[in-house]
């Protein structure tokens, strides 16, 4: 009787949880690489004297009241996601053996009402519960170095990898600090209002290099052919024109990037210099008001015309 219903679970879960054969995005951070990039220390150094200065809490005390360590941003973090259903599920992939112990530090961290309920599915141990603030997760022992993180009502079978597409798994370990790959579906393709040359997008990436000192911003978007991305490049390039030359934006966010066409794919890059860092501390230090300002220009006085 207990197998049968085991049996009736599992079925059940393959219906309703993602699949594999689903997966059209990627989004991959690599934690280790990140951290440990020259430009990514220096801003938890300004953010840590700001902090000093102005009373407040240091970036590690942060990650303290947020149940975090330092160790947890070494892991790697992919999140597998499908664009028709919108469903999706987290992998973290820790050093060899710390998998169990971060699973434990996860319970707490999403701080399951009661504890939350403790599991089995597909010969891992699972905890299932509902949050704080009403939602329902689910964390998933895969292996001693791998644990998959998802939401909704279901419990999750682990993710099978070797059902994802080729593209997209080389993508989700790319050597890039951060990288997003998105394959368009059939449905955004077939879009009354998509561009004409847009329907022969095969893949768009958007990542961040893991180059030193410098890091740089890449987009790349892979096409059936040169002709389609030169088309499109002609119309990317009209649109960065113009938001260089709109004076309500930051034109240092559109200075210095580099185009090329090979091989059916187009690449924009701008490397991550000084400029481009003081502008997006600014942007988003003075919309958010949580991360340090850079030292911008002096202010140049206004004068009475004569």
């Amino acid at each position: 009787m207990r197998s049968k219903l085991l049996a009736v679970l599992a079925a059940g879960l393959a219906a309703v949880s993602l699949r594999a054969a689903d997966v059209d995005m990627v989004i991959a951070v690599n934690g280790a690489a990140l951290n440990a990039h020259p430009q990514v220390m220096q801003l938890r150094e300004k953010f840590d004297r700001e902090a000093k200065s102005s009373g407040g809490k240091s970036f590690a005390e942060q990650l303290g009241a947020l149940k975090l360590t330092e160790e947890m941003l070494e892991n790697r973090l992919t999140a597998y996601i499908s664009l028709d259903t919108r469903e999706g599920a987290v992998v973290i992939d820790t050093k060899e053996g710390k998998a169990p112990e971060l699973f434990e530090k996860l319970r707490d961290i999403l701080n399951f009402r009661d504890g939350g309920t403790k599991t089995e599915v597909a010969g891992c141990p699972v905890y299932t519960g509902v949050t704080a603030d009403g939602s329902r997760g689910t964390i998933l022992l895969k292996s001693p170095s791998q644990i998959q993180i998802q939401a909704g009502e279901s419990l999750p079978l682990p993710l099978n990898f070797g059902r994802i597409s080729k593209n997209l798994m080389l993508e989700a370990k790319s050597g890039r600090l951060v990288n997003i790959a998105l394959v368009p579906t059939e449905e955004m393709l077939a879009a009354p209002d998509a561009m004409p040359q847009m329907k022969s997008l095969r893949m768009i990436t958007l990542g961040l290099t893991d180059t030193k000192p410098e890091a740089a911003i890449v987009f790349e978007g892979l096409f059936k052919n040169d002709e389609a991305a030169m088309e499109v490049k002609g119309l990317v390039d009209v649109v960065l024109f113009g938001f260089e030359q709109n004076q309500a934006l930051d034109n240092r966010f559109f200075r210095k990037i580099e185009s090329n066409v090979a091989g059916g794919k187009l690449t924009y890059r701008r490397v991550v210099d000084d400029g481009l860092l003081e502008a997006i501390l600014q942007t988003v230090g003075g919309r958010f008001g949580r991360l340090p300002k850079a030292a911008g220009p002096a202010a140049v006085p206004e004068t009475q015309g004569e």
